[in-house]
């Protein structure tokens, strides 16, 4: 495993007590892990720190951007757009931790889909958006590789 992410996982075990299970995702931006927290399937996401950022400017940059992600989380929920439910914040370290939503990505999803079930889902998606904006909510990163489709 790549160094960072032995590093992320070493950290949320330590700090949360979480059990790793996987890797979901490498970003540029982020580390997202699965696995289990009090017996509770999760996901962890953790913002990378930047080297190449100002330390301080780094700190308030990823707290900010947490505590944001979670708010957004928050308020789409109570507005009923399915999205994963907040277990875990911690600004501080760029920590984030939501229920886990099991089931395959839409982008793998498509490949022998049938249209008219294709339809559906996207008539959905389009709702759910709609639903977003209208609580003036912009996702910022909306493709098929960050929408799991749910009966």
């Amino acid at each position: 495993m790549e160094t960072r992410v032995v590093q992320t996982v070493d950290l949320v075990k330590d700090l949360l007590g979480f059990s790793f299970d996987s890797i979901l995702g490498v970003g540029a931006e982020a580390i997202l892990l699965k696995g289990y927290m009090h017996g509770r399937e999760v996901v962890v996401k953790y913002r990378l720190k930047k080297k190449y950022r100002n330390e301080e400017l780094d700190q308030i940059l990823r707290c900010e951007r947490t505590v944001l992600e979670a708010r957004l989380l928050s308020k789409a929920a109570l507005i009923n757009v399915n999205v994963p439910n907040i277990v875990f914040v911690y600004p501080e370290e760029g920590i984030l931790v939501t229920t886990f939503i099991g089931g395959e990505r839409l982008k793998e999803y498509m490949t022998g889909a049938e249209i008219t079930i294709l339809q559906g889902i996207f008539q959905k998606i389009g709702q759910e958006i709609g639903i977003l904006h209208e609580a003036s909510i912009i996702h910022g990163d909306l493709t098929t590789s960050n929408i799991i489709p749910v009966s």
